[in-house]
């Protein structure tokens, strides 16, 4: 029940065969039916409409006992990786399965690249560790936690950190807002407030003990 595991060991005993058979008449008929036997492999892969199928297929161990020493029991795409199927693995799915697990998408990897993810950030993250956000712990959320919660210690240690290397001046803001949250008052209110004040100071008598005009 597992056809392309078999369509790759067949594809790889006839080439085989064809390398011992090296001088007789025979070698040309041996490869063609290695490559035919392959192409079988691949026209499976080629029938899945979606990705998710695929994989399932390229992952399915070929027995359902843990047994590493024997050769067939690996996955389709692990198999066809030691049987040198190089026309198997240049398949479109099984390009896109290697692809997510360079990226860490797989069963034993925490944290999964996106797929556009920048190389340079990731050194940045090699080389400067605490600027990582995922070396934090994060608050799970849950249905009617209350939106204004500050973030957590780790996310505001990196956001301070991120503003003071980029030389932004909105730090004293964001820290107001999360003030204005805690207490209950709205942000709108908190900019009239500010705005009111300042209008008061500039209306307030001076030094000099005299108003200025208005």
């Amino acid at each position: 029940d597992k056809p392309v595991h078999m369509a790759l060991l067949g594809s790889a005993l006839c080439s085989k065969v064809a390398r011992s058979a090296a001088g007789t008449g025979m070698v040309n008929i041996i490869t063609e039916h290695a490559a035919r036997i392959e192409a079988w492999a691949v026209g499976v892969l080629e029938e899945s409409f979606h990705e998710d199928q695929a994989f399932a297929i390229l992952k399915r161990p070929a027995t359902r006992k843990h047994a590493p020493h024997i050769l067939g029991n690996r996955s389709a795409i692990d198999l066809a990786g030691s049987l040198q199927q190089k026309k198997f693995i240049n398949q479109k799915h099984c390009q896109a399965l290697l692809e997510l697990w360079w990226r860490g998408g797989h069963e034993e990897s925490r944290y999964t690249l996106p797929v556009n993810f920048s190389y340079l950030l990731l050194l940045v993250y090699v080389l400067v560790p605490f600027l990582n956000p995922h070396f934090y712990p994060k608050r799970n959320r849950k249905d009617g936690q209350e939106q204004g919660e500050r973030p957590v210690f780790g996310e505001d240690v990196v956001f301070r950190t991120m503003l003071k290397l980029s030389g932004m001046k909105a730090y004293e803001k964001h820290k107001a807002a999360d003030a204005s949250r805690e207490d209950g008052i709205p942000e709108k209110e908190v900019v009239r407030e500010s705005s009111a004040s300042q209008r008061s100071e500039k209306s307030s008598p001076g030094s000099d003990g005299k108003k200025h005009p208005g």
